[in-house]
């Protein structure tokens, strides 16, 4: 199976996409699946458009131009360019989000979605410590 993992933002300083996404896509290589990530690396700009393999996981930093159209439209592309069997979105806001309602809206017969939120990222949550 080929499971494609989309995130807000890249590895590093936030630790979710690290500990969580790319962790999770470890094991299911170990378990005999494919998995990509697909990242805008926010807080790293001078990342973008890199790819690279760590442990049988295939990450892809996205080019970050365009404006938040731009960077979704590219993450959307890229995750279905790749044919993926089940895409599972992390933290649902901003562009994993995005790409989430999107592909509900117009994918959601061709493939299985995951939408993963760890903690409560509406307001009361994490809106009240960073402004997203």
């Amino acid at each position: 199976m080929r499971i494609a993992m989309v995130g807000p933002f890249g590895f590093h300083p936030n630790k979710t996409m690290r500990s969580r996404a790319f962790n999770l896509a470890y094991e299911l290589v170990q378990r005999g699946h494919t998995a990509r990530l697909f990242m805008p690396p926010w807080q790293t700009p001078a990342e973008a458009g890199k790819m690279w393999e760590e442990d049988g996981v295939l990450i892809r930093y996205i080019p970050l131009r365009g404006g938040m159209v731009g960077i979704t439209r590219q993450l959307i592309r890229e995750t279905l360019a790749w044919q993926p069997d089940v895409v599972h979105c992390f933290k649902p806001k901003a562009y994993s989000g995005l790409v989430g309602w999107w592909l509900w809206q117009f994918h959601r017969r061709h493939l299985r979605l995951v939408m993963d939120t760890d903690d409560w990222e509406g307001w009361g949550g994490w809106n009240d410590l960073a402004a997203y």
